[in-house]
């Protein structure tokens, strides 16, 4: 009897393999007959139509007019993270694979329909595969990181100017102008202008002269090595970093490094086909560059973004008062405080942990949920032990001078979303905590609160959108409860502006931004 079983599901898994190779299959036989120019042309088309562009359909005028300006959970929503991996899956393809066969016409939505549908059988089986083997709760963080930043916005003034503070400025921006010979306010610039020209849909020539904009041949020349990339290069590198068995969406992508093609014989035409992703290269993706930087630069960016998140959180919290961590303790035994405390009427209400650690390929779509992302996932266990050592001193009466509310909510705060909807990770997250803790041998059960694990783009949402009490009302809610463990979300107020929008012109000079 046990055989049978055995053999009956070895059925099972051999036929879900088979429904994921057919799937795999049939993308390649149609990508492998796509014009890689053309098709990419008209996937920019697809955004720029769902960006509010109707220019396009006079070019395209199969794209449908529902397309213009829909939004996530209209019907004719076009996923920007679908046309990502189907770009990426373009570059990996080799061409001609199937001679002979009748080949989709290259400008057709309902072609195009017939492909990015393909695609999605082809994740969706690989999904299949992978819940044989798991539990649901291990693939929900998975289609976070794959969607909830493109909620976000990459080229939002609150996103820019917190991505030039961090890695733009001071040491971190020294050290980028030296390796790389262009400042970061100039790289961004030459950014900036593809952004706004290829959403446009224009050709743009390989070389483009922007002396009168105060822009060297070798700086721009220094930028255009970042931003883009030749077709043939691009095809020889997409096919390094992607494996053809893994789940297409969970795989390193090109665009993340180099937004633009080059295109031509000699590379003389540039295209983006989601131009989006040359303003997350000038801001987030600026970590590309400085993450080769030495102990100091690392150092630098989490002393700033401990600096920019006490500024935000003072601008916006009032009338709470927000300060940076505190020295408490005896002559002979110190401690520091969490990085951000945050009182009213001289009570702490609320501290803050800060973690400027970012997710890699491995941590953000890991293939063993446990080891993959443990540099980072020690990291927060270490914020969190941090913050409970915090409250046991405070019970322990170690804190002197600092007066703290017995409710006091720890909040660990991170440039990404570590633990959103990943269960699992969060369980073995705590289980170090407590590690660290009993080590500890001071912290008992009721300094161990639940932790609020925030981004930092949920935070800046949050007091945009909402009062400072419904941040903490909100901090508490994905703490412990229903929502623990959910993204950071508030009852929405009128909206108040960016704090912040006056500085960007220090850093950036040439920019006008309207409030």
């Amino acid at each position: 009897m046990s055989t049978f079983k055995k053999h009956k599901f070895n059925f099972k898994k051999n036929k879900s393999t088979f429904k994921r190779d057919s799937f795999k299959n049939k993308l390649n036989k149609y990508l492998s007959t796509r014009d890689d120019e053309i098709f990419i042309q008209y996937l920019a088309a697809i955004v720029a139509v769902m960006n509010g562009n109707s220019n396009p359909i006079r070019s395209f005028p199969d794209i449908p007019s529902k397309i213009l300006g829909a939004k996530i959970g209209d019907a004719y929503y076009v996923q920007p993270w679908n046309i990502e991996t189907l770009v990426n899956e373009l570059l990996t393809t080799p061409k001609n694979l199937y001679p002979g066969k009748r080949k989709l016409s290259e400008n057709c939505f309902h072609n195009f329909s017939i492909i990015n549908n393909c695609l999605m059988n082809l994740e969706n089986a690989e999904d299949g595969l992978f819940l044989n083997r798991h539990d649901v709760t291990y693939r929900l963080p998975y289609i976070a990181q794959q969607q909830f930043p493109w909620q976000w916005n990459f080229k939002n003034p609150r996103h820019l100017y917190r991505s030039i503070f961090l890695y733009g400025s001071g040491k971190v921006g020294t050290f980028f102008q030296c390796q790389y010979g262009i400042s970061v306010s100039k790289f961004i610039m030459i950014g900036f202008c593809f952004f706004r020209a290829l959403s446009e849909l224009k050709t743009i020539p390989f070389y483009q002269d922007m002396s009168s904009l105060g822009i060297s041949e070798s700086e721009y020349n220094a930028a255009l090595s970042k931003f883009s990339i030749k077709l043939t290069d691009a095809r020889e590198q997409a096919k390094k970093i992607r494996k053809p068995y893994l789940h297409p969406a969970y795989q390193p992508s090109i665009l993340r490094d180099f937004p633009i093609i080059a295109f031509g014989q000699n590379g003389e035409r540039l295209r983006a086909p989601i131009p989006e992703l040359i303003a997350y290269r000038y801001t987030s993706g600026l970590y590309l560059d400085v993450v080769k930087g030495d102990s100091p630069v690392w150092t630098e960016i989490g002393k700033r973004f401990e600096q920019y998140s006490i500024e935000y959180l003072a601008a916006m919290m009032a009338p709470y008062t927000v300060e940076g961590e505190k020295q408490y303790g005896s002559k002979s035994k110190s401690y520091r405080s969490p990085d951000i405390l945050i009182s009213k009427s001289g009570e702490i209400k609320a501290v803050i942990e800060c973690k400027a650690k970012r997710m890699n390929i491995k941590s953000r779509f890991p293939q063993d949920v446990f080891t993959d992302a443990k540099t980072g996932l020690d990291e927060i266990a270490k914020g969190i032990f941090q913050l409970w050592r915090f409250f046991s001193h405070a019970r322990l009466g170690k804190t002197t001078g600092i007066k703290v509310d017995p409710d006091c909510q720890g909040i660990l705060l991170t440039l990404d979303s570590w633990l959103v909807l990943a269960p699992k990770q969060r369980e073995e997250v705590f289980r170090s905590a407590n590690a660290l803790a009993d080590k500890d041998g001071n912290i008992l059960p009721e300094d161990r609160r639940e932790i609020a694990f925030c981004q930092i783009e949920e935070v800046e949402a949050a007091l945009e959108h909402g009062t400072p009490d419904n941040f903490l009302d909100a901090c508490r809610e994905i703490s412990s409860g229903e929502k623990k463990g959910w993204s950071l979300r508030v009852e929405p107020t009128d909206p108040r502006p960016y704090p912040f929008l006056d500085r960007l012109k220090d850093f950036l000079p040439w920019l006008n931004i309207e409030k």
